[in-house]
């Protein structure tokens, strides 16, 4: 008891000072917090904590300002320019919450706008008070309900009653930044067929102080499945929201995402690349989202059962109108984990293994597969790069005669590319899992899990979060540009990390690329894209520019964090040092040169966050730490 004891105070402290070099004391105060918060569910910020927070809003504020002057420039020399229409639904709203959002939006730098405040049959005289004091003000109208709808009905009024072709969905509680309005102009004005735009947003208290910032990824459909990560600032084309028959009544808590997802349903039938002329993502933080515990009216009812409930009716709806089956349940902090149904239930998956002798690896990755792999039908090639230990032949030999699998002699100087693309021509499976031979199974629905999402329509790749020997996180999807390459999400995390930023590592959610040490894809797109580059990717970076070219032809490559494996990192080629490091160079160099559009700019990690290390903080926290 004693030991076990000792050796998590010694994690716990390592564990500190890991955050402490990385990340700096701010974050691990962060760390602390957001851990009380998910286990007593009470939001605990010391004052200085806040202090950092606004400060780092401050600095992202401060760091649009010329560009926030140059679009207002722009937009006063044109002769046509959209109004947009914003709806607010009030019910029983303190009053200074509601004085602080309507001014919030009578200070935009922006003006062609009309606000239309839907008083929702209150009867607390300080919030007809308010709304009194606002109705002679040109640009607001005041609608009274006469029995309370909650706020589909209420919405839909102020819906119907808009006479522009916008709509801004607020909330009565909130806040507008002031030039929120203004950056939604600009790319109207840019893309005249926008369905949708969203931005960024950061968290306040009562207090107005700066809880979080949020800064989310482009538009990832299917992590938007199992969160409603748009929410706020969302802007609607009217003519869609009519179309789809406006927020259902008996959706209220999940209103916003059932809308949302029923307007951009086509869009899960269409390439990757395609969606992005109908959604746009304002990477800026637009709008200010009170969590205010304290002023719970029945327009706030975030993490009720009830809210949970309609968010799995709603998706299983969705999914039902496209014609997928599958199983949709709740998962904690209001997400939904999917688990789409195979329809063919003789798919077979070929497991290619590539290797040259370490039967010490290859042995524990062969012998966990077959442990560990249920429901699903596969066979397990090794692809033998001239192994030549006596030990090594003795298992081949053994593993063929077990009628387990086979082994494919590929000769000649090591070139992963070559190895794994020969395997790809032997394999007799619909679907290729690529692992490599330093992987261990420790997940018996693994195979079943990464193919019911590969399956999808517009999936290109699918990985895993991998794990160390040690249980932190060695991969948990790949970002381009950390680190002047491309770095893993969260890597030396704990194993059960939720991430920052909308925890991602609790949804599976799309990635630019997912490592090959464990990727799943079906046959058929691998050769679409004619698998690996075999003559300028020989050994390392192959498996970024393969997702690239996935993503490039529209398909969707996705992170299964539900998904765990472990990896014994380069265990059998060793560390990149003296001329396998010169080599590394050269062809991370030509997968940069080649795809300079996503190293400049990844769509599924927002430019605000730190390109420094692999933690997904914002830059702005990073600044304020130094």
């Amino acid at each position: 008891m004693k030991d076990k004891l000792f050796y998590k105070i010694k994690f716990l402290i390592q564990k500190i000072f890991f955050i402490l070099n990385q990340e700096g004391f701010f974050r691990l105060v962060q760390r602390i917090s957001a851990s009380i918060r998910f286990r007593t569910k009470v939001r605990f910020f010391p004052d200085w904590v806040y202090q950092k927070h606004q400060e780092a809003f401050n600095k992202h504020i401060e760091a649009r300002k010329l560009e926030s002057k140059e679009i207002l420039r722009k937009v006063a020399n044109l002769d046509s320019l959209p109004y947009l229409s914003i709806i607010i639904p009030v019910y029983n709203t303190n009053p200074d919450f509601l004085k602080r959002a309507i001014d919030s939006v009578l200070n935009s730098t922006y003006k062609n706008w009309e606000l239309i405040l839907v008083n929702d049959a209150s009867i607390e005289a300080k919030t007809l008070e308010v709304l009194n004091n606002y109705k002679n003000q040109k640009q607001i109208k005041i609608l009274h309900r006469k029995e309370n709808g909650h706020i589909c009905n209420a919405t839909n009024d102020g819906i119907r009653e808009a006479g522009y072709d916008w709509i801004v969905f607020m909330d009565h509680d909130d806040v507008l930044l002031q030039d929120a309005l203004l950056y939604i102009a600009d790319q109207i004005i840019k893309n005249k067929d926008l369905w949708l735009l969203y931005s960024d947003e950061a968290y306040i208290d009562h207090k107005d102080r700066i809880i979080e910032l949020f800064f989310k990824p482009d538009w990832s459909p299917e992590r938007f499945r199992r969160q409603n990560y748009i929410n706020h600032l969302t802007v609607i084309r009217k003519e869609k929201i009519i179309e789809v028959g406006f927020l259902r009544p008996g959706f209220e808590g999940s209103q916003d995402h059932d809308l949302v997802i029923r307007i951009l349903e086509k869009l899960y039938k269409t390439k990757h690349f395609e969606s992005e002329k109908y959604i746009y993502h304002v990477s800026k933080i637009l709008y200010l989202w009170r969590i205010d515990n304290q002023n719970q009216s029945s327009f706030s009812q975030k993490n009720t059962q009830s809210t949970r409930n309609t968010s799995r009716k709603l998706v299983l709806e969705h999914l039902n109108r496209l014609g997928v089956e599958a199983e949709v349940e709740l998962q904690p902090i209001d997400f939904l984990d999917i688990k789409y149904r195979i329809k063919n239930s003789s798919t077979l998956v070929s497991i290619l293994i590539p290797t040259r002798d370490r039967i010490d690896l290859v042995k524990t990755c062969v012998e966990s597969i077959i442990q560990h792999t249920n429901g699903i039908n596969y066979e397990i090639l090794i692809l033998d790069n001239d192994s030549k230990e006596p030990e090594t032949i003795s298992y081949f030999n053994e593993f063929e005669n077990s009628k387990k699998g086979r082994v494919i002699k590929i000769p000649g100087e090591f070139n992963y590319s070559y190895i794994n693309n020969r395997g790809a021509e032997e394999a007799e499976g619909d679907y290729l899992c690529l692992l490599n031979n330093d992987i261990e199974i420790i997940q018996n629905d693994w195979l079943e899990r990464m193919i019911e999402m590969a399956s999808q329509e517009g999936i290109g790749a699918v990985g895993a979060k991998l794990l160390y020997p040690n249980d932190t996180i060695q991969h948990a999807g790949i970002v381009l540009g950390i680190n002047n390459w491309a770095g893993h999400s969260f890597r030396g995390y704990k194993k059960d990390f939720m991430g920052y930023g909308g925890n991602p590592l609790l949804v599976a959610h799309e990635c630019s690329a997912v490592t090959a040490a464990c990727l799943v894809v079906k046959k058929s797109v691998f050769f679409e894209v004619k698998g690996f580059d075999e003559l300028n990717l020989k050994v390392s970076c192959n498996d970024v520019d393969l997702n690239l070219r996935f993503l490039d032809l529209g398909y969707r490559n996705i992170l299964l964090p539900n998904v765990v494996l472990y990896h014994h990192e380069s265990a059998s080629r060793g560390h990149e040092v003296g001329e396998k490091y010169e080599r590394f160079l050269k062809e991370s160099n030509f997968v940069k040169e080649k795809w300079k559009k996503y190293f400049s700019r990844d769509p599924f990690y927002n430019e605000n966050l730190t390109m420094a290390n692999e933690s997904h903080s914002p830059k702005y926290v990073a600044e304020v730490n130094k």
